[in-house]
């Protein structure tokens, strides 16, 4: 089972940039962090981004691109990040523009949400928790990245209103809390409701908790993983995705 130092060790060897853009100037400082960058940006087609602002982006086609509802981690120095984003569709505005914090040895996720024509963003400090081989459990966090919504609930399916989560505002963010992925659970429904009125709003069923696998790590989705899951869209049309921590 991977661990989080493990994993730092991997991320520190990595360049994010290079698939984005032969020429950088950035000067790199020491030691490893990475950086999730999600993309709810309502109207968005997908995203693309520029490592260094200071240097005009040119090889666009061969960027990778971040989809709408969708998520992509990069491995990066600690240090200041000049980064960009723009929507593929016109690369000549870019809906971000600024210098994100990666201090040293840290996890972290950039959210881009509101939408295209409003932007909005915020980023997080992720510290999601080690699941020892014999509990059998799979990390969970809710976040709200649906522009205009009033704060949400979250329940399972068939328990009482905000039994998992109370309230959460507008571009907030709950810790990981570990849930059972033990061989007699085979999924996980939760609902997102209005909190004024108790409403149902989107549901998200998370499948693959344990496959029937009897135990065997490699068959298994998500047993020993932690995953953030997102309330996404305008009010009127939310929807919810899955992105994948670690």
């Amino acid at each position: 089972m991977k661990t989080k130092l493990l994993y730092l060790m991997l991320i520190s060897s990595m360049i994010l940039w290079a698939p984005s853009c032969k020429k950088n100037d950035v000067q790199l400082p020491s030691g490893g962090s990475s950086i999730t960058i999600v993309n709810a940006l309502v109207g968005s087609s997908s995203l693309v981004a520029n490592f260094n602002y200071n240097v005009q982006l040119k090889y666009y086609a061969t960027a990778q691109q971040i989809s709408y509802a969708s998520a992509f981690e990069f491995g990066y120095y600690s240090g200041n990040l000049p980064l960009a984003l723009s929507d593929l569709t016109d690369t000549t505005h870019d809906v971000f523009k600024q210098i994100v914090p990666l201090p040293k040895n840290t996890i972290g996720s950039l959210y881009i949400t509101g939408t295209l024509a409003a932007p909005e963003s915020f980023q997080s400090t992720d510290h999601p928790p080690y699941h020892a081989p014999a509990d059998s459990t799979v990390g969970i966090r809710f976040v709200n990245l649906s522009p205009g919504s009033s704060p949400v609930s979250v329940n399972i399916q068939g328990a009482a209103n905000g039994s998992e989560v109370t309230t959460l505002a507008y571009k907030n963010i709950t810790a990981f809390k570990n849930y059972a992925a033990t061989y007699n659970i085979s999924s996980y429904t939760f609902e997102f409701r209005d909190v004024a009125t108790g409403t149902l709003l989107t549901t998200y069923t998370l499948s693959g908790v344990n496959n029937g696998d009897n135990g065997d790590q490699n068959q298994n989705n998500v047993r020993w993983k932690n995953i953030t899951i997102a309330l996404s869209g305008l009010p009127g049309s939310q929807g919810t995705f899955q992105i994948n921590n670690y």
